[in-house]
């Protein structure tokens, strides 16, 4: 499991390791938001699955991604563990095939 500070630092972490899931939040410190990240993901790591969560439902349910999941705040952690284990099993069987 690696943690980034912003969405810079989760960049550069993606580009030096390979990671099965992204969970991010929407709002991130810096000029990388969770949905910048989510497009750079698009261009760059298309078979990474991607999951979001923000406080600011309103706002963030207007630009939620297409490919990724949300989880509004709170959200309850047992979901979202299922979430990440569905999305990495998922990706692990696309990789295997």
């Amino acid at each position: 499991m690696h943690e980034a500070a912003s969405g810079r630092e989760a960049i550069q972490i993606l580009h030096e390791t390979d990671i099965d899931v992204v969970f991010t939040d929407v709002y991130m410190p810096g000029s990388v938001d969770g949905f910048d990240l989510t497009q750079w993901m698009d261009e760059n790591r298309p078979d990474v699955p991607v999951i979001l969560a923000s406080g600011a439902v309103d706002g963030a349910l207007a630009r939620v991604h297409a490919r990724g999941s949300f989880f509004p705040k709170p959200y309850d952690p047992n979901l979202v563990v299922l979430a990440i284990q569905a999305a990495a099993n998922a990706r692990a069987r696309t990789r295997r095939a």
